[in-house]
């Protein structure tokens, strides 16, 4: 089953100045203690530049967790493009559209992380998307997408320690 992360930044500036941050969060939604996840996808979206960062993990060749490796690539894409796995690209549209059969949003009103994920256990077909606190009014959802809050409390977490948590969450119940 598909995963896909959705992160936003106020702009390019801002978030280069936070690339610790931006790859601690790669790290976290790709990398397991033996290698890459394949079934993962994120997306961080830009809004000033109204652009987004797409990273593949099925194409992506030779990523180590240092800071080195992963900056030098997110460096060759914003300059080509494109990079092994990875693109950059202006988005002409008002929102990005998410066709997940399941949208998980990490939202203090929401309810607890394992009620959510026992209720969706058996209804996952496909893909799940899960949209970071910043990401929430830069997405829409089609109509056949099921919308979840969960409670994770962004002020105790930091965003790629809330990846994690899912991460293994969802591994732990089977959707792999």
């Amino acid at each position: 089953m598909k995963r896909h992360f959705i992160i936003a930044y106020s702009s390019l500036n801002d978030m280069l100045l936070k690339i610790g941050d931006v790859i601690s969060q790669i790290n976290a939604a790709l990398l397991l203690s033996h290698g890459i996840r394949r079934n993962v996808e994120i997306t961080i979206i830009l809004v000033k530049e109204w652009a987004e960062i797409r990273i593949v993990g099925r194409y992506i060749k030779n990523y180590r967790p240092d800071f080195e490796s992963a900056s030098g690539l997110l460096r060759r894409t914003l300059v080509k493009g494109e990079c092994k796995g990875i693109s950059f690209r202006r988005i002409h549209y008002n929102k990005v559209n998410v066709g997940s059969d399941i949208v998980i949003v990490i939202n203090r009103r929401g309810l607890k992380v394992n009620y959510i994920l026992n209720t969706i256990k058996h209804k996952v077909k496909d893909k799940i998307t899960i949209l970071l606190p910043e990401a929430i009014k830069f997405i829409s959802t089609s109509k056949r997408s099921e919308v979840y809050y969960v409670n994770i409390d962004e002020n105790l977490y930091t965003n790629d320690q809330i990846i994690t948590v899912l991460n293994i969450l969802l591994d732990n119940i089977g959707l792999r």
